[in-house]
């Protein structure tokens, strides 16, 4: 059984510190497995010709940093994924603006050699970018408008993009893109939605040419249930799961990326299927089916995103709703986990007087968002013949934060699975496998012995190699044993190792 966490080494804490000022930009960092982490920062530097300077750092697996640079970047661009191979990073940049001649930018860096080089291009601006994924020189984005698709091949070598033409019969939106490594292939899983509580799933298989090799429809005209997330998993010998989210409310409409509330789902479903030919087996797990749902569920969440379906579709039952962050499958051995957090947008009344013609008060009421506030986050794990073997979750109290991220984390051995997240300063880690509830904290571990931190934001808990665990977030820190800068405010990247 897991017995604890370690956050420092010999005393000494494996953590970076980044100074970090009000006006600056936020850090984002990529977890490179045992091959280290990079960090990245757009500067506030504007150069000739609409040119932002953007900095690139690369940390090994001590937190040390191993070399630095920066790179000129047209101001337009913001930074939106990655994707790699065991040789390359690519970094996914996307101009939103109409005028722009070339509104993509892919950056490809290789951390051994330190070498870099960048592609151009356009694609259609009609669709929104949705997913980014690599498979050896070529990177395929796949992007989504109101009514259709696009799925996209881009050359990283020669930046050469090319459309790839998908079965019209598979839908118009598009739910995932996923690298099957072990048939060398490119799935593609595409929906149909529509407004009659009707959801139909394909799966489109293709080569690294683009060209389609298998059309498998999983789900037809599912009644009363709207697909809202999936994602691929292949289990060899022609076998393959698909594990995602779905809802029963009628009004749910295909929605872009870039609505972070549009995943709302009711529970979870599971495909199986053990060749491209054999009829899929589906399941579906609402929140209510769930084992231990109630034991980690927030009571006050519990009445307030519970609704009354049963007039709609002649039921006694009701369903809970919530907004979800889904995770990609994580596989460890022969059992397959799907992670979600839950979360809710909350809002705050703020009233004002007015004065009409003749002086007479009127008060005015209007909402303001104040934040997403996360709730709980929840883990099912399947096995090979796709059974759910056991599921639990963790409250995630108090977090609230106006950028919505992964912030869970699960960590799982031959013996026990622990799921955890970070916040004020410290970490909250629970077991999830058979029906623990108890929630246990570690801190996290500042620079100096006498640091007090007055302040967090931002945080994030991520799985970097083996048992190593990042934890990062930004912190105002007080310390008046300090010569000098006794006052910090800093991002701060922790190595958290669970043992």
């Amino acid at each position: 059984m897991v017995q604890g966490i370690q956050a420092q080494t010999d005393k000494k804490p494996l953590r970076i510190e980044l100074d970090s000022h009000p006006n600056s930009e936020p850090f984002q960092f990529i977890p490179l497995g045992s091959n280290g982490l990079l960090v990245i920062l757009k500067t506030n530097e504007i150069e000739e010709k609409n040119l932002r300077k953007w900095g690139f750092g690369f940390y090994d697996t001590d937190m040390e940093l191993q070399w630095e640079f920066f790179h000129s970047i047209n101001r337009n661009y913001e930074y939106i994924a990655y994707a790699r191979t065991s040789e390359e990073l690519s970094l996914f940049y996307y101009d939103h603006k109409s005028s722009a001649e070339n509104n993509t930018l892919i950056i490809n860096i290789n951390t051994e050699t330190k070498q870099l080089r960048s592609v151009e291009g356009s694609v259609d601006k009609r669709y929104e970018p949705f997913v980014f994924v690599r498979r050896d020189k070529f990177c395929f984005l796949g992007s989504n408008a109101k009514t259709a698709c696009k799925l996209f091949r881009i050359d990283t070598e020669s930046g050469e993009i090319s459309d790839i033409i998908l079965n019209e019969s598979g839908g118009v939106f598009l739910e995932n893109i996923c690298i099957d490594t072990l048939n060398n292939e490119i799935v593609v899983l595409t929906s149909m939605r529509n407004e009659r509580r009707q959801s139909s799933l394909y799966l489109q298989r293709l080569d690294t040419a683009g060209n389609q090799k298998a059309f498998i429809p999983l789900m037809k005209g599912e009644n009363r249930k709207i697909l809202t997330s999936a994602d691929y998993v292949s289990l060899g010998n022609g076998m393959f799961m698909v594990l995602g989210s779905f809802t029963v409310h009628p009004q749910r409409r295909p929605v872009y990326v870039s609505d972070p509330e549009g995943a709302k789902a009711t529970g979870f479903y599971r495909i199986i299927s053990e060749s491209d030919i054999n009829e899929p087996s589906v399941q579906f797990f609402s929140f209510g089916e769930l084992s231990n749902f109630e034991t980690y569920m927030r009571g006050t969440t519990t009445h307030k995103n519970r609704r009354s379906i049963g007039s709609l579709f002649g039921s006694k039952t009701s369903d809970l709703e919530h907004s979800l962050i889904i995770h990609k499958i994580e596989k460890y051995k022969n059992i397959f986990l799907l992670l979600a957090e839950a979360f809710t947008s909350d809002y705050r009344n703020i009233t004002t007087i007015v004065y009409d013609y003749y002086g007479r008060p009127i008060p005015r009421t209007y909402s303001v968002f104040d934040g997403y506030r996360y709730r709980h986050a929840m883990v099912l794990a399947f096995d090979r013949l796709g059974r759910l073997i056991w599921d639990n979750g963790i409250e995630m109290s108090s977090i609230r934060t106006f950028t919505l991220a992964e912030k869970a984390a699960v960590y799982i051995d031959d013996n026990e699975a622990v799921m955890a997240y970070s916040n004020d300063g410290k970490i909250a880690w629970k077991p999830v496998k058979d029906n623990h509830t108890g929630v246990s904290y570690a801190n996290i571990e500042t620079k100096y012995s006498k640091d007090r931190v007055t302040n967090e934001q931002n945080n994030q808990f991520t799985h970097w190699y083996d048992n190593y665990f990042l934890a990062s977030g930004y912190q105002t820190i007080v310390n008046n044993y300090l010569p000098s800068k006794n006052q910090r405010s800093i991002f701060f990247i922790n190595k958290i190792a669970f043992d």
